[in-house]
């Protein structure tokens, strides 16, 4: 029968002194990203909101011109406006919401 060899324990894994101070750094990490992707999507709301003012500003010019007998167009014209309001709303909460954190 050959020898039993002696059991060798391993040591146990190495854990943080302290839960709380090895979670900081990581906490600060995600606040540091949270906080970047916070700011990318303000910007990207901007760009958004400059982009329907823009195009509502274009239908409004429109709406103010002749329709010259096109009720057709006028109609889709007003449809266009309404439509880029709401939008231009619903952008312009989610950037006051983001920046008022």
């Amino acid at each position: 029968m050959p020898a039993a060899k002696p059991e060798t324990k391993s040591p146990p894994p190495a854990t943080p002194a302290s839960p709380s101070v090895a979670a900081k750094p990581d906490r600060k990490r995600a606040g540091s990203r949270d906080e970047a992707r916070r700011r990318r999507r303000i910007a990207e709301l901007e760009a958004q909101i400059a982009s329907a003012e823009a195009e509502l500003a274009a239908v409004e010019a429109e709406l103010g011109r002749d329709p010259a007998g096109d009720w057709q167009r006028l109609n889709t014209l007003v449809s266009d406006k309404e439509r880029l309001t709401k939008a231009l709303g619903g952008l312009l909460a989610e950037w006051e919401m983001l920046g008022s954190d």
